[in-house]
């Protein structure tokens, strides 16, 4: 039986440290591009003010435009690079461990900007919720948060598998963009609707 002749020491120094300096780098970028999506893709969905004494949104959505869909390219971008990278490299353990640190990353990220988002409703000291669960901001920011929610689960899920096939390492790009677009899909009318109702 043939055994496969190991690369030269150099070569897999080499490989070893362009995956960790991708790792680093699609990492990093994932949790900035993570962050910059919920600021630019969160005030392009329509939302209801909880403190308004009448039902309506405190800021109108937008369509997808260009700032939007670049945002949507360079985390789908950044997401590849981390599992693409050290696949290629052949280090499948690196490419574990970048889907693992960027999904806790991308997780911390989404929920502490859209809690930030949230507390922005209640700036002045006589703001306070309309209703006593103060419908809908809690429903209508865990809605809002669900890209940014799936794409680290992908991401975590993702890196518990040890298979260097393809697949692995493009799910959570193929997740992140879908998911956007079926919230798209669904928020001016299924979801705005119930928001705008009284609760439950």
């Amino acid at each position: 039986m043939d055994v496969m002749p190991k690369a030269p020491t150099e070569v897999r120094v080499g490989r070893r440290t362009t995956s960790v300096a991708g790792l680093a780098v699609g990492t990093g970028l994932l949790a900035q591009f993570g962050a910059l999506a919920v600021f630019v893709l969160d005030p392009g969905l329509g939302q209801v003010d909880p403190t308004s004494a009448t039902t309506g949104l405190a800021r109108g959505g937008r369509p997808v435009d260009v700032q939007i869909a670049v945002v949507i390219l360079l985390v789908t971008l950044a997401t590849l690079v981390v599992g693409v990278v050290p696949t290629v490299l052949n280090h499948g353990t690196m490419r574990r461990l970048g889907q693992f640190v960027s999904g806790l990353l991308v997780l911390a990220t989404t929920v502490f900007v859209h809690a930030l988002l949230r507390a922005t409703y209640f700036a002045g000291p006589d703001e306070t919720c309309n209703y006593p669960s103060c419908w809908p901001l809690p429903y209508q920011s865990w809605a809002a948060m669900v890209p940014g929610i799936a794409l680290g689960a992908a991401l975590l899920a993702m890196s518990l598998i040890p298979s260097r096939r393809v697949w692995p390492q493009v799910v959570p790009a193929v997740v992140w963009p879908l998911t956007v677009l079926v919230q798209r899909l669904l928020w001016d009318g299924a979801l705005l609707s119930l928001f705008s109702s009284p609760p439950p």
